[in-house]
């Protein structure tokens, strides 16, 4: 079976193209977020934060993908990144179309993926008039982890982060040169090589993902029975 893992990573939309509804959401959630916040707390981080958090006020700017070989080692990741909500469209399309030409058989891996990356994914999809296709990277059950574990799910009362479960593991964690709370600061910067870290950070991100789910699959998950 092929085992892919996968991430996304998000930007906020600029406040100024939000439809009344969406602003209706945008200022519900900064008040909800500058109330949690501690004192002092800047505005305008809590408004990336909010913004960077749900897919009707964000975009995706970054989406990557990396094999585990039969040999136990990763192949090189493929990225599909944009530079600005105006270029997430064809982004989105070139990525679709790559799943699509994909084998039918597939063990989708993500940390957090069901909660956050799916919800994205499909939003920012159906946003631009696009249809996902592949269904199988999309599923959500939280109590199957076929065709897509998501190692969040594995740890569900304890909050174990990405970060932790590489500790645990004793795996390198990927947070150590760009975590996301950079990311929206990294791609305003512009430049070609604006986006560089952010991909150099999810492909050790998603080579960190394999070590746990490859072990737990295989040990504990059984295989669909044939018919």
């Amino acid at each position: 079976m092929i085992i892919i893992a996968w991430d996304i990573e998000t930007c906020p939309l600029p406040v100024e193209t939000l439809g009344p509804r969406q602003l209706r959401r945008y200022e519900s959630l900064l008040k909800a977020e500058l109330d949690r916040a501690a004192a002092g707390a800047e505005e305008e981080d809590a408004s990336r934060r909010v913004r960077s958090l749900h897919p009707a006020l964000g975009w995706i700017c970054c989406a990557s993908f990396v094999r585990l070989q039969d040999d136990g080692t990763t192949a090189e990741p493929r990225s599909f990144s944009a530079a600005d909500p105006d270029a997430e469209r064809a982004m989105l399309r070139c990525l679709w179309d790559t799943l699509g030409r994909m084998p039918a058989r597939v063990q989708w891996v993500t940390c957090n993926g069901k909660r956050f990356d799916c919800e994205w994914l499909m939003t920012r999809t159906v946003a631009h008039g696009l249809t996902p296709s592949r269904c199988d990277i999309l599923a959500r059950n939280p109590y199957a982890h076929r065709p897509h574990a998501d190692l969040l799910n594995l740890w569900r009362s304890n909050r174990m982060g990405l970060a932790d479960v590489c500790e645990l593991l004793g795996v390198p964690t990927p947070k150590s040169d760009l975590d996301g709370s950079k990311v929206t600061e990294t791609v305003a910067s512009g430049g070609p090589g604006s986006r560089r870290p952010i991909l150099r950070g999810r492909r050790r991100g998603h080579r960190a993902l394999f070590p746990p789910p490859q072990a737990y699959l295989r040990r504990h998950v059984p295989r669909a029975p044939r018919v």
